[in-house]
């Protein structure tokens, strides 16, 4: 994920909004830094996360959780286990440029690195993630 989400100042956002603007920071990121993901992987199969340890990883879980409980808080998402949630949203902002490699094939017509498929990528990834969070009725 991003560098440091905490420079984005998103405590001033209303949860859904924010959790809106992390998704699409963090798409962005990850369509500038197509290869991160691969060298994480390698450190964590290579090195056990000692490398993880080093980085703000933490404080990007910690931040993407608060969110999390500020929208449970509010009213605005349902009760759900934010660790999880946030592995979740995770999943859903970087499998898309990890396993390029391997899902490129599954559709060679379409160029999934287009920006016009990043677009589509985070608009259905936002859309997705706010559906899982959000308190029924919202």
């Amino acid at each position: 994920m991003h560098e440091g989400f905490g420079q984005l100042n998103l405590d001033e956002f209303p949860p859904e909004e924010a959790l809106k603007v992390l998704v699409k920071e963090a798409i962005a990121y990850e369509a500038a830094h197509p290869h991160r993901g691969m060298l994480w992987f390698q450190e964590a199969n290579q090195n056990q996360g000692k490398y993880f340890k080093q980085g703000n990883w933490q404080e990007n879980f910690a931040y993407l959780i608060k969110i999390l409980e500020r929208g449970m808080a509010e009213g605005s998402f349902r009760q759900i286990d934010p660790f999880l949630t946030t592995l979740h949203i995770i999943g859903v902002c970087n499998l898309y440029f990890n396993a390029y490699e391997n899902i490129k094939h599954t559709k060679p017509d379409l160029q999934l690195l287009s920006p016009e498929m990043i677009e589509q990528h985070t608009q259905a990834a936002v859309n997705f993630i706010l559906a899982g969070v959000r308190q029924t009725g919202n």
